[in-house]
């Protein structure tokens, strides 16, 4: 009867490893300047900055045995992206509400 156990537990545990990103994502994305942005331009950087930063949590959440500052580096990284991102998009805004009231 264990047996029968044990086979959908390792089933389910093979399927969770294959799931899991190989390697860490290579480079941030490319973020437009705010000054000079289109709408379309702030949104494929915004797409591309979010599945960036799921990329880096899917593979950190597949790790529990990175060495500290590994993880600490990605987390690094991660929020860096969505900083710059935050960032651009500020002054995007900005030049957006300024071209509205004049």
């Amino acid at each position: 009867m264990k047996h029968f156990l044990a086979i959908p537990a390792f089933v389910l545990a093979a399927s969770a490893m294959a799931e899991c990103p190989a390697t860490m994502p290579s480079d941030a994305p490319a973020i437009p300047s705010g000054q000079s942005a289109t709408h379309e331009e702030m949104y494929h950087a915004q797409v591309a900055v979010n599945a960036y930063v799921d990329a880096i949590e899917g593979y950190l959440d597949c790790r529990s045995e990175l060495h500290p500052l590994q993880h600490s580096r990605s987390v690094y990284l991660a929020e860096t992206a969505a900083e710059a991102y935050n960032a651009e998009l500020t002054k995007f805004r900005a030049r957006e509400n300024m071209l509205a009231t004049n």
